[in-house]
């Protein structure tokens, strides 16, 4: 004994509406990989020009404490010549 719960025309459009969604969702899926591979790109190439950006600070700044290290040793040999001008004059 069988019994009809359903109209098949029912059925025949539910089954289009979940074959519809099953298709949305694998489409947005791929949707999200893309964008997820697109984010990941353009983070990846954030942070190698940020590395860069760094690497050449370092620099700078090594390159400057160098320099300043030669104006502090001018300014110290200024500094020894004026004391022994001053005394010197004393």
């Amino acid at each position: 004994m069988a019994q009809d719960f359903a109209n098949q025309q029912a059925t025949a459009k539910v089954l289009g509406l979940l074959n519809d969604l099953k298709t949305n969702l694998i489409e947005s899926r791929f949707a999200s990989d893309a964008a997820n591979v697109s984010e990941i790109s353009a983070f990846d190439d954030f942070m190698e020009v940020s590395q860069k950006t760094i690497d050449l600070a370092v620099q700078k700044l090594e390159a400057n404490n160098g320099e300043l290290e030669v104006v502090n040793a001018d300014i110290v040999h200024q500094e020894e010549l004026r004391d022994t001008a001053k005394e010197d004059q004393d």
